[in-house]
């Protein structure tokens, strides 16, 4: 189950990727507006993740996992309907909300059923459902994009999503209340996720906010940027139940492993979301032939995830 809503988030964002030109052209925007509707997606999964990890914490972890299969399913339905682009951004969000639940569940129900010897090969199966998703969702998005329109990729996942949502409640019965009893009794860290919130949307506003935008603009995000920063250190220190616990980061093969996850990812979007405008604008290739040379890099990734997980 855990590998269906992994394999359903991979698969539905890398559909929309290849989609990106023809919903640019659709509504008529350019880029800087069209992009929004990828990156209010990820930008809503990463402010947004460790808040649904405490609210699994309150709640049971499989509750909060197939809440966020059936709000996946309901977004979904949304962005088919949208009739405008901002439409479609406010319910790619609703989607990315669903997403980010089940992105905080998995991993933690994956660790209650695989015992410690066998949690390296799990978590590296799980890597196969990420790639597979990514593999399937630019060929199934250039077949549909080709012979009905960008519309139809959204409608994909929802037969998948509602069935997994009904089988879910059997079998993740045994975590429905599945919690931390040190952290239910704790107050959640608001202040934390206000200015873990504003930090990372300022990152994003700097590093994709520079077309007819002045300096002075770009130097206040920057500043901003700084002071969330500065104050969310200083927050966190002070929580006795800390929403992002910097402690962690004290330990050396940790940071190194964040570190890298986040170059890897931010190199890998960078590519998926640029790459299917240069294969459309610039080589004048269809949505079909944009889809092949997609699966490129999902590809790599899964004939390396099963390894990485082995010792």
């Amino acid at each position: 189950m855990v590998a269906v809503g992994v394999f359903l988030s991979t698969m539905d964002s890398s559909m929309i990727n290849v989609a990106l030109p023809s919903i640019m052209r659709s509504f008529g925007t350019g880029l800087p507006q069209a992009e929004w509707v990828v990156l209010i997606y990820l930008l809503t999964i990463t402010v947004s993740l460790l808040f649904w990890g405490r609210v699994a914490d309150q709640f049971g972890l499989g509750a909060v996992y197939l809440t966020g299969m059936a709000v996946f399913s309901i977004g979904s339905v949304a962005c088919y309907l949208s009739a405008t682009l901002l439409q479609l951004i406010v319910f790619r969000f609703l989607q990315a909300i669903g997403a980010a639940m089940m992105m905080a569940t998995g991993p933690a129900i994956i660790k209650m059923v695989f015992p410690l010897g066998q949690l390296g090969m799990a978590l590296g199966l799980i890597g196969v459902a990420t790639s597979i998703g990514l593999m399937l969702g630019p060929v199934l998005s250039g077949l549909l994009i080709y012979s009905y329109s960008w519309r139809a990729i959204f409608l994909v996942t929802v037969p998948v999503s509602v069935f997994a949502s009904l089988a879910g409640w059997f079998f993740f019965r045994p975590f429905a209340k599945e919690r931390t009893a040190e952290k239910t009794a704790s107050s959640f860290d608001w202040p934390g996720l206000f200015l873990w919130a504003g930090m990372i949307t300022m990152a994003v506003l700097l590093s994709t906010h520079h077309t007819g935008v002045s300096w002075k603009i770009l130097l206040l995000e920057a500043l901003l940027f700084f002071l969330f920063l500065v104050f969310l250190i200083q927050v966190e220190f002070k929580q006795k139940v800390p929403l992002f616990p910097l402690e962690l980061f004290r330990k050396r093969s940790y940071t190194i492993a964040m570190f890298c996850a986040a170059l890897s990812f931010g190199v890998l979007f960078v590519v998926l979301i640029l790459m299917p405008f240069y294969l459309d604008y610039v080589l004048g290739l269809s949505p079909k032939d944009i889809g092949l040379v997609m699966m490129a890099v999902p590809i790599s990734v899964f004939f390396v995830s099963p390894m990485s997980g082995k010792k």
